[in-house]
């Protein structure tokens, strides 16, 4: 890719994912597409980085500002590739201090996703020095959202990507709204949702910042215009930007 940066493309795919929209608690809605913040908890796990531990206050500092760090560090796309949208509802009856707390969660059923990581060459965990484990190894198993929902195929390699110079592009990664300067709404009635997803992670100063996206739904891209300044990218034959 160049400009201090390589790139490596990750297919997930599982029987379930939940990723809670944070704003639901006795019904749990889930997020099409996981945050910024989870999907970089997949390249985690894969380099075998812990997860942020509440129990020592030390720890947890420490990794908050190691999370915090590569939200901004690390550029990423993501695409919702399965072929059709499907949720069911679950009914769970959980113990708290007890007493029953009756919970519906909904789920994604089968769904499979496509991520793009631009990754910083040099850096001491996710630098081109580091491919063969990121590639090739996943030191913890990838959940999507709940424990529950282990994802049952995980693939990783390297892939070529450019940055362009085009306004006007088709795609089938996510889009954030304010982005785009034009988008022909209806011809996508059938084949895009729109959804309100968090660009910072809940630990991180100053609370939870949310952005509206265009998420492509099926095969069929999308084609929007872009705003000034936005970057855009090439993979091969496919365009994007990043979240």
């Amino acid at each position: 890719m160049g400009d201090g940066y390589w790139a490596v493309e990750m297919k997930i795919s599982g029987w379930l994912a939940q990723f809670r929209q944070h704003a639901t608690v006795t019904t749990q809605l889930t997020h099409i597409l996981p945050p910024k913040s989870t999907v970089l908890g997949f390249l985690f796990a894969k380099r075998g980085i812990m997860r942020l531990s509440y129990n020592n206050k030390k720890s947890r500092e420490e990794l908050i500002n190691f999370y915090s760090h590569y939200m901004d560090k690390i550029q990423i796309a993501a695409a919702y590739s399965s072929k059709v949208l499907s949720t069911y509802m679950d009914y769970v009856d959980y113990l708290i201090e007890y007493q029953q707390k009756p919970t519906n969660i909904e789920y994604l059923i089968m769904p499979e996703y496509r991520f793009i990581y631009l990754l910083p060459e040099d850096d001491k965990y996710f630098g081109i020095a580091q491919k063969e484990d990121i590639l090739n190894k996943e030191f913890f198993k990838i959940h999507l959202g709940k424990n529950e929902a282990l994802a049952n195929e995980v693939l990783a390699r390297e892939i070529s990507v450019n940055e362009i110079s085009e306004k006007e592009i088709s795609t089938n990664f996510a889009i954030r709204e304010d982005f785009i300067r034009y988008i022909d709404l209806s011809q996508y009635l059938e084949n895009l949702k729109i959804e309100d997803l968090p660009i910072t992670a809940l630990y991180k100063q100053g609370g939870l910042s949310k952005k509206k996206y265009v998420v492509p739904i099926g095969e069929e891209p999308i084609t929007v215009s872009l705003n000034e300044g936005v970057k855009a990218y090439a993979a091969g034959s496919e365009k994007f930007v990043v979240m």
